[in-house]
């Protein structure tokens, strides 16, 4: 499972042991991999609270070397890497806008320089869209993401805007896309998440899996009453 970001509403410590209680199973099996969104680092409306602090300390085992850094890569079997992204630095609420900055991009060109990671497919994971154009919630340096990765990586994958978006075949990639909400509706009333088949660079294909919403919300409040006490009032109302 790779989650592109946004664990949290407001990067609080709560709602990190809340997300980390709810993957846990998943996590103790060394199957999830996550990089923070907006919403888990944010400096407003408590300027002193660092989310990305949190982040790390509840979902470090969930991103790769050099631990606790971006980017991370992570070997995921099968000829297959995951490069990971912090693109929610710095981002001051309300606003959404996200970038990588030139560290973070200039280790990423040194990475993907590596001999080591020719034959590998390489899956890149950030949480902001990198085609959105809204001033508000854009990802600033977009471009020069795009000038670092162009015919070095497999497939993009991000969140940030709840909506569906597939690409095939741009800037060198075989495939860039989004990651529908699991537990918010998108615009057309469907909660669902994508599921990936790789075999190889020339074999990716991507599935678009839509959830029940009725048994989403039946498995939610049954979840709901095994919480630990400290966790239910966090809970938001689900599939809003």
């Amino acid at each position: 499972m790779i989650i592109t970001g946004d664990l949290t509403d407001k990067g609080e410590p709560e709602e990190y042991e809340l997300a980390r209680f709810l993957l846990d199973p998943l996590i103790r099996q060394n199957r999830v991999i996550a990089v923070p969104g907006n919403h888990d680092d944010p400096l407003l409306p408590n300027p002193l609270n660092r989310g990305i602090e949190h982040f790390k300390k509840h979902f470090k085992t969930c991103m790769g070397v050099p631990a606790g850094e971006f980017p991370f890569i992570r070997e995921i079997g099968g000829g297959c890497v995951v490069i990971g992204l912090n693109s929610a630095h710095n981002v001051r609420r309300p606003s959404g806008t996200g970038s990588i900055g030139k560290e973070q991009l200039e280790r990423l060109d040194k990475l993907l320089s590596s001999s080591k990671l020719k034959s590998k497919v390489k899956i890149l994971a950030l949480h902001h869209d990198p085609f959105n154009l809204n001033p508000f919630t854009e990802l600033k340096d977009a471009d020069e993401l795009f000038e670092v990765i162009e015919n070095r990586v497999d497939v993009v994958l991000f969140g940030h805007k709840h909506h569906s978006r597939l690409i095939r075949n741009r800037y060198g990639t075989k495939l860039i896309c989004s990651a529908p909400s699991s537990v918010q509706k998108d615009d057309a009333g469907f909660i669902h998440f994508r599921m990936f088949e790789i075999k190889n660079k020339d074999h990716i294909n991507v599935r678009h899996i839509k959830l029940n919403l009725q048994k989403r919300k039946e498995e939610f409040l049954k979840l709901a009453h095994k919480l630990p006490p400290n966790l239910p009032k966090l809970l938001p109302e689900p599939f809003s």
